[in-house]
């Protein structure tokens, strides 16, 4: 299995990323992260992602609390 990583900056305050995980097998795409975090309280937090947990592809919404809501 083949994991790919990368983030980038989304604004020039550093204080909003997106992050994104591609894992493949054998050339084949079996997992995707696309995350949205946001710099609070000197800390990172995850506020938007998408993925395939669960066995579908989703969305989560979630606040810096720790709240989540799946759509």
């Amino acid at each position: 299995m083949k994991e790919i990583n990368f983030e980038t900056l989304l604004d020039k305050h550093g204080n909003d990323r997106l992050r994104v995980r591609l894992k493949t097998e054998k050339g084949e795409l079996i997992d995707v992260v696309i995350q949205y975090e946001a710099f609070i309280d000197d800390k990172w937090h995850p506020i938007v992602r998408y993925d395939c947990n669960h066995g579908f592809f989703h969305l989560d919404v979630m606040n810096p609390k720790g709240d989540k809501e799946k759509q």
